[in-house]
């Protein structure tokens, strides 16, 4: 969209759910022609710049260009739901796009080679950092980050929001009606749309508050989706029924099964165009493409597990403080105790002797806050045996510095935020289901909300017993005992057992015919362990197969 003068152009991928307030705060400034979000970004853009956006509450990636100062503006949304990436050969040119495979399209001339940093970096935590990506020389514009490029010039890129981080001074009973008051609003600006609006409905704590929300808002039935899994310690697909059946929505379910595993390829080659290792990508592909054939717009549940203290590593941050105290022989003694008994390939959240294998493992890698970035799938050392010429490498971590005087679970959770969540979770989502051209929003992460949620003492949030209390306290009267009662779980993938048979036997002919980089001989190492049954290394396996896929199909 052009302006009036034909001499400031935007283009605008996202959505600005408070549009209309702000319309009508530019009315006095602005000649509206239409009645779109897109020209409402543009008369804000071109009236007052990027500090426009600290009162947009949505989702963007955008880029603006003024003719008359020969100057651009980009940036991305403040938590990164819409993506960013761009490549500038010379001081004179910039190519961007919102997916790495579009970006390679326009850019025929370049040669795409592989970053070391990055990819010791992906095998450390299955992700490229903020800013960066799998290649030399392309980068991504991070959440909450604006570029400026003049030509002749290098485009720079700056930090536009923050969260405002003050403590809260009222009760607990106030705090939780501030979170129904901006979360019920937050879900209702998402429901405005010309298309009807669905949900994604996985039958946890996040998901089932988004649709209970959204089923009242409604006048006719909210339509649900979510997935389902053979391996019933991994399937939630019965408790979203119940959820479905008590909130009054059409529901449905797609089966997810091994044999959708071209299908998650072509999702990881025709849209992230990287390696890319959460596996739940599997199944956010599967249940958003079912989406997609009802509806185009759903809400989500994402963003409330960072906010509200909802992952168990959370949780065993508290727990090690506390382990670590022990005397050594005892601990020792525990360690040895837990690794005579094989590791089973259960989700977690249905295995205590899992997650008593976890918690060694994270004991015993010495999991540190000051030292955390994200979960971690390899250990230093692991990477150094599957590569050794990536020993040292690695980017540097994002810096938050607004986390620096809150405990050592909050800072996790901030961690979280600006790079766990931007560069796995919302990542995961955009390629999955606008692979489908389905829309994805989620309420949890009105950047209102955000602030409000790092305001409160941490003691209401989770503790060694559990996480999410103020959240499931708050809506107690709006949801089953079961539902609240439930461990977190998320959205995984039996892929232990799934290599365990002919994922693993695939895995082994590809690397006896591709040309990987890697130590065979480790990653067989790890296949062996894992299908007699010693370890369980489905994740670290899938982060390997998924590199091999993705190396081999950008060669």
């Amino acid at each position: 969209m052009s302006d009036p003068s034909r001499s400031r152009h935007l283009i605008f991928n996202g959505e600005i759910y408070n549009y209309r307030d702000l319309r009508r705060q530019l009315g006095s400034t602005w000649q509206f022609r239409t009645d779109s979000d897109t020209e409402v970004l543009l008369a804000g853009l071109c009236t007052e710049g990027v500090d426009f956006l600290s009162r947009a509450d949505g989702m963007w990636a955008f880029v603006f260009w003024d003719d008359r100062s020969r100057s651009l503006l980009a940036a991305r949304d403040r938590m990164g739901e819409k993506p960013l990436f761009y490549v500038q050969p010379t001081t004179d040119e910039l190519s961007f796009a919102s997916e790495l495979p579009a970006l390679r399209k326009i850019t025929p001339g370049r040669s795409w080679v592989e970053d070391p940093d990055s990819t010791a970096d992906y095998f450390r935590y299955g992700f490229a950092l903020p800013g960066h990506t799998a290649f030399k020389g392309v980068h991504e514009v991070p959440a909450a980050h604006a570029l400026t490029w003049q030509s002749h010039k290098p485009a720079q890129i700056t930090r536009y929001w923050s969260p405002k981080v003050e403590r809260f001074h009222g009760t607990r009973a106030d705090a939780e009606e501030r979170i129904r008051d901006l979360l019920e609003r937050s879900v209702q600006r998402r429901l405005v749309a010309d298309v009807e609006v669905g949900a994604l409905l996985s039958g946890g704590l996040d998901s089932s508050i988004v649709s209970t929300i959204a089923a009242d808002k409604l006048a006719r039935p909210l339509r649900t989706f979510s997935a389902s899994f053979q391996n019933s310690t991994f399937d939630e697909s019965a408790q979203a029924k119940r959820v479905a059946d008590r909130i009054g929505s059409h529901h449905v379910a797609r089966r997810v099964t091994e044999d959708m595993l071209q299908e998650f390829d072509e999702t990881l080659c025709r849209h992230v165009g990287q390696p890319f290792a959460d596996p739940s990508t599997l199944p956010t592909a599967a249940v958003t493409k079912l989406a997609s054939e009802s509806v185009k717009v759903a809400l989500g549940g994402d963003g409330a597990d960072e906010l509200f203290c909802g992952y168990e590593r959370y949780r065993a941050t508290r727990l090690l403080g506390w382990y670590r105290r022990l005397p050594g022989p005892v601990r020792r003694a525990i360690r040895w105790s837990i690794g005579k008994v094989r590791e089973p390939l259960h989700h977690h959240s249905g295995s205590l002797l899992k997650r008593a294998h976890l918690f060694v493992r994270a004991e015993q890698s010495g999991l540190s806050v000051d030292q955390y970035v994200a979960p971690t799938l390899f250990s230093t050392a692991q990477i150094e045996r599957i590569r050794p010429d990536l020993s040292g490498r690695g980017h540097q971590h994002p810096v938050v510095d607004w986390a620096v005087d809150q405990d050592e679970a909050r800072q996790m959770m901030c961690q979280d935020l600006v790079t766990y969540l931007s560069q796995d979770i919302l990542a995961k989502v955009d390629r999955a289901s606008m692979a489908s051209s389905l829309e994805v929003r989620s309420p949890f992460l009105c950047h209102e909300l955000v602030e409000f949620a790092l305001q409160l003492p941490s003691d209401w949030l989770g503790g060694a017993l559990g996480g999410k209390k103020i959240l499931r306290h708050a809506y107690a009267n709006r949801l089953s005992s079961e539902t609240l009662g439930r461990r977190k779980q998320g959205f995984a993938v039996p892929v232990g057992e799934w290599f365990k048979g002919q994922l693993g036997a695939d895995l082994r002919a590809r690397l006896a015919r591709q040309d990987t980089g890697l130590s065979t001989a480790c990653v067989l190492q790890l296949l062996d362990e894992h299908v007699n049954g010693h370890r369980d290394h489905g994740l670290q396996l899938w982060a390997i197969r998924c590199y091999l896929a993705s190396a081999g199909s950008s060669t």
